[in-house]
C-alpha cells in the first residue's frame, strides 16, 4: 500500500535508507511531501519531493528496500508524486550509474531534459521531467 508518510513514517524509512539522511526524510514528511509503500506492516519504500527545482516539483528521492526492488514499488511512489502535481511538470534526475531507476523514469514516460556534471566524479547526473500539463 502506498500513502502519504506522517512522521512516524520517519524511523522505518531510516531503516532502508543506507545514507541515514534523518534530517532531509524528517522535514519532508512533516510537510507532507513524502510517500511511503508498506509491506506486511513495514516500510519497503518511500519517496521525497520538494518544490525548489526553479519552482517545480522535483522528486529528490526514491528509496526502495534492497529485498523489494522490482517488484512495483518504485513505479508506486514515482506515480503518487506525478498525481500529486498534475498538470505541472514534475522533474527527476539520478547518476547515470543508476540504471535501474534510469530504466524506470524512462519506462514511465519521463523526458530526458539534460546532464550536470560536476556533482559526483565520473557520474554525471541525468535529469528526466514527467509532463503532467
Amino acid at each position: 500500500m502506498t500513502r502519504r508518510a506522517t512522521p512516524l513514517d520517519v524511523d522505518g524509512a531510516l531503516l532502508i535508507d543506507a545514507l541515514g539522511r534523518r534530517g532531509l526524510i524528517e522535514s519532508r514528511f512533516a510537510t507532507g511531501n513524502g510517500w511511503v509503500h508498506e509491506v506486511g506492516g513495514s516500510i519497503a519504500g518511500f519517496a521525497l519531493v520538494t518544490s525548489s527545482f526553479y519552482g517545480r516539483p522535483f522528486i529528490e528521492l526514491v528509496v526502495v528496500r534492497e529485498s523489494s526492488r522490482r517488484s512495483g514499488i518504485g513505479r508506486a511512489l514515482v506515480s503518487c508524486a506525478i498525481h500529486q502535481h498534475r498538470g505541472s511538470r514534475v522533474f527527476t534526475s539520478t547518476n547515470e550509474s543508476n540504471v535501474p531507476m534510469r530504466c524506470l523514469v524512462v519506462g514511465m514516460g519521463f523526458t530526458a531534459a539534460g546532464t550536470i556534471h560536476g556533482l559526483d566524479p565520473e557520474d554525471p547526473e541525468l535529469v528526466f521531467y514527467f509532463d503532467g500539463g
